[in-house]
């Protein structure tokens, strides 16, 4: 029987991120009351996901939040030219979890 040969680690050289920005409204004739980014990122050759450590947990049109298991990001954003205060105060929520030490 031949001895199992330990794969060397991943170095992560290359990734695939995805963005995906999502446009809150009623529907495509109103005007955007926000928009939101919601990004993932993997290691292009071991397919490893990557995780945004340090955010808070949940959905904020105020400040960048994780998915519960860290792998998205979701990230609040304007057009530069927007008024200010554009996409702020609009209900989200957040999530805490016991023994969670990068939250």
């Amino acid at each position: 029987m031949a001895d199992a040969v330990a794969a060397e680690p991943c170095l992560h050289l290359d990734f695939d991120a995805n963005v995906t920005v999502a446009r809150i409204a009623p529907d495509a004739a109103t005007a955007p009351k926000a928009f939101m980014a919601e990004m993932t990122v993997q290691c292009a050759a071991c397919k490893v996901p990557f995780t945004f450590p340090g955010m808070p947990v949940g959905m904020s049109y105020d400040e960048p939040r994780t998915s519960p298991n860290g792998q998205e990001v979701r990230v609040p954003m304007r057009p530069a030219d927007a008024e200010p205060g554009f996409g702020t105060g609009l209900p989200g929520f957040g999530m805490t979890f016991a023994g969670r030490a990068d939250t």
